[in-house]
């Protein structure tokens, strides 16, 4: 089974109709500017008295309370469309595409991986829970992993495997989002930029990268004329090619109180909601 060929037929690429200037500036910042592509005007949602409305009363305890159950009663329902095997060959018989049983498997998975992940995050952010308590935040996310790569390989071993492959990754992001600032420092000071006095320190080291990066990418003639730029060597691997793309993404563990980044403008916010 060609399953990225499949996951791309299923989910073609496209431009979000996002042509806001603070939509461009808050959501696609870390692009080159020469780079981006936009449709025509389109409104998302200028409705900020609402948007106001709405997280005001999430600040309550109650409110809040009442969110995370919801958010767990919905955890459980998407986990029930396809944690019976059953189940879901019916249902994919029901819709006439019994071939796409093993594609379905594949995309709930990734995409329960993500909703599970930004909820854990979450709960580490609103209890503040200390550094030497968040191994049971892993220890909850792990067991997540292996009760889902055991749940698929029940259907598929192939396509377990490649589930296997997407979690590690979304692991070390897991990690990176707990990780303290003292903690980078020292994992990167044996880099020599590091000794230098423009760069002390891992975020100042990041912030010149990156921006050096983006100032190469500026010029056209730099730029490839696909819509990917694949790093060398890691073109060739499945989930490399899953994850690489080039459209605007609002990432969910990005959201904050509970649904929503705080740098992101109103516009956008009320657009995710």
């Amino acid at each position: 089974m060609d399953m990225s060929t499949d996951y791309v037929a299923d989910r073609p690429d496209r431009v979000l109709n996002y042509s806001d200037a603070d939509l461009r500036k808050t959501v696609n910042r870390h692009l080159p500017d020469k780079l981006q592509q936009w449709s025509k005007d389109v409104i998302v949602c200028l409705q900020l008295r609402q948007f106001a409305r709405f997280r005001d009363e999430l600040r309550s305890p109650e409110k809040a309370a009442s969110l995370k159950l919801y958010l767990g009663a919905y955890l459980v329902w998407k986990m029930m469309t396809f944690a019976s095997r059953r189940l879901t060959h019916a249902m994919q018989e029901g819709k006439g595409t019994p071939h796409l049983v093993n594609l379905y498997l594949t995309v709930q998975c990734t995409d329960l991986i993500n909703t599970a992940l930004p909820l854990t995050v979450w709960k580490f952010q609103q209890d503040k829970i200390h550094f030497a308590s968040r191994l049971a935040l892993f220890d909850v996310y792990a067991r997540l992993r292996r009760a889902l790569v055991n749940l698929v390989a029940g259907h598929d071993s192939d396509t377990a495997s490649k589930i296997a492959q997407f979690a590690d990754t979304l692991s070390l992001g897991a990690f990176n989002w707990t990780i303290t600032r003292e903690q980078l420092d020292d994992l990167y000071a044996f880099v020599p930029q590091l000794r230098n006095e423009k760069s002390r320190t891992f975020l100042e080291l990041y912030t010149e990268v990156a921006v050096s990066t983006l100032a190469m990418l500026k010029d056209p003639e730099n730029a490839h004329s696909g819509s990917l730029l694949h790093v060398p060597h890691l073109a060739t691997n499945v989930v490399y090619r899953l994850l690489v793309t080039r459209e605007i993404e609002l990432s969910p563990f990005a959201f904050l109180w509970p649904v929503f980044h705080h740098e992101y403008s109103a516009p956008v916010n009320m657009g995710l909601l």
